[in-house]
């Protein structure tokens, strides 16, 4: 996985990923969780120079507590 990130993200001078607005509902050991995502990015210009772009979205997910810690299912 580093590798292929390393490789995918080499065009990209800036990237921050954000998360917020977690609703999360338990239920015993397992829980359903909806986090928001914001991603801005500058990507590398040939000429110098960023371009600044934005990327959002959700992310869905189950999750169950094994030995302790949450995972996500």
């Amino acid at each position: 996985m580093v590798p292929w990130l390393r490789q995918s993200l080499s065009a990209f001078a800036v990237s921050q990923h954000l998360l917020n607005n977690f609703d999360i509902a338990l239920d015993g050991d397992r829980a359903t969780a909806r986090t928001q995502m914001t991603n801005p990015m500058g990507a590398k210009l040939r000429e110098g120079g960023l371009h600044w772009f934005f990327i959002g979205g959700s992310y869905h997910d189950d999750l169950v507590r094994v030995d302790g810690s949450w995972k996500i299912a």
